[in-house]
């Protein structure tokens, strides 16, 4: 009996063991990314993008005065604007060089000979990738809140309620950009084709009964629960299009790992 128990606490300490080292690891890759990104002309330039829109509404005088159309005006141009194709492209340019990048520099091969599953490392890549593109519609979406606020009162309940809505979106198209990075040698191509298609859907989506081949229709669908306005897909609950998201997410992900796992990155 007594010799059992000292197997199972040295069985039980070489898991915690396990554990703490797995994490101690990912933490390391993460932050070499997160590092990477801040430094990365491609952030800079997406964050320039997202800002764009900010001195644009305030040249073209059209900005609301009005409570209430001011708060209509921010739900429309953040559904259309950042969430339908600004957060998408961001997801298109991180997702797919999420990977090629350090690749074609060399980096992943210093990776992958540290004592770090291949796994690991496109799995926190993906997380870094989610994060930074996150904390990006973060800061461009405040900067649309601030410059519409100081025109007309606006909810800051819209605000962060879109932030969540700007996580989810930004998990579901890196997930997906990053396949299209480890799978295909010209991603950026895809990458863009399936962007305008989204595009286009969004436009037709009115006609269709909603965006039910749409993956940022399904995102609009799920934000219902986050941010207080009117979308809808026609035989589509905002649990059943979460798990559609989900399992588009995951499989996006046990895909990369497959061929990431054979790819040859020399």
């Amino acid at each position: 009996m007594e010799t059992d128990t000292i197997r199972s606490s040295t069985a039980q300490a070489g898991f915690a063991g396990s554990v703490q080292n797995l994490l101690v690891r990912g933490i390391n890759v993460f932050w070499i990314f997160i590092k990477a990104f801040v430094k990365d002309r491609k952030s800079h330039v997406l964050t320039l993008l997202g800002l764009l829109p900010v001195p644009v509404l305030i040249l073209s005088g059209q900005v609301p005065t009005n409570p209430y159309p001011a708060r209509t005006f921010f739900i429309d141009l953040t559904q259309s604007m950042y969430i339908s194709l600004l957060i998408p492209l961001f997801g298109l340019l991180l997702g797919t060089a999420a990977l090629t990048d350090e690749i074609e520099s060399h980096t992943i091969v210093q990776l992958v000979s540290r004592p770090i599953r291949r796994v690991e490392i496109l799995v926190w890549r993906y997380l870094a990738t989610v994060v930074a593109g996150t904390l990006v519609a973060i800061i461009v979406t405040s900067g649309f809140y601030t410059t519409l606020s100081l025109y007309a009162p606006v909810p800051v309940e819209l605000l962060t309620g879109f932030w969540g809505v700007c996580a989810i979106c930004c998990a579901v198209y890196c997930a997906l950009f990053i396949l299209l990075g480890v799978a295909l040698k010209r991603p950026l191509i895809w990458g863009v084709v399936i962007t305008l298609y989204e595009q286009l859907l969004g436009v037709l989506a009115v006609f269709l009964g909603g965006a039910a081949f749409s993956i940022s229709g399904h995102i609009l669908h799920v934000g219902t629960q986050f941010v207080d306005y009117s979308y809808s897909i026609v035989d589509w609950t905002p649990t059943s299009s979460g798990l559609l998201l989900v399992v588009i997410t995951l499989m996006s992900l046990v895909i990369s790992t497959l061929i990431f796992r054979r790819r040859d990155l020399t």
